[in-house]
């Protein structure tokens, strides 16, 4: 009796691992797919932060023209639509224990992609509201 318990627990195990590295490489797919999207919505966003900082001098968003408020937001809205599900992912991906060797790297990826949507949002409330953000400094 103990030993098929033994026979079972290994089976168990191995299947356990077995669908955690499953888990982990489909994990590792979805991010690697969303880091090319992640990033060139990311240099567009910024370039428009930049843009926005320079049109209001960092506090007054009325000086933006109605037109460019509008498309601005847009590319905003795609950047946090797409760095809201990458952040879950990479979240996910560190609770499931995948790449221990390279959790500092993890960490500061999720540091990083928490800040871009905290200032992002912040910049797109601006935009809606025209109320000024201190963030665009």
């Amino acid at each position: 009796m103990r030993r098929e318990f033994m026979v079972l627990v290994a089976i168990f195990c191995s299947q356990t691992a077995f669908a955690e590295e499953s888990l982990c490489l489909s994990k590792y797919k979805i991010l690697s797919n969303q880091f090319y999207v992640y990033n060139e919505k990311s240099a567009v966003s910024n370039a428009i932060m930049d843009r926005i900082a320079a049109y209001t001098d960092g506090v007054d968003v009325h000086k933006i023209h109605p037109v460019e408020a509008k498309a601005w937001r847009v590319a905003i809205e795609e950047f946090v639509v797409i760095g809201q599900p990458m952040l879950q992912n990479l979240l996910e991906y560190k609770a499931i224990g995948c790449s221990p060797d390279q959790q500092i790297q993890i960490n500061n990826q999720i540091s990083k992609i928490t800040e871009d949507l905290k200032i992002a949002r912040a910049r797109l409330n601006a935009l809606i509201s025209g109320l000024p953000a201190s963030t665009f400094q």
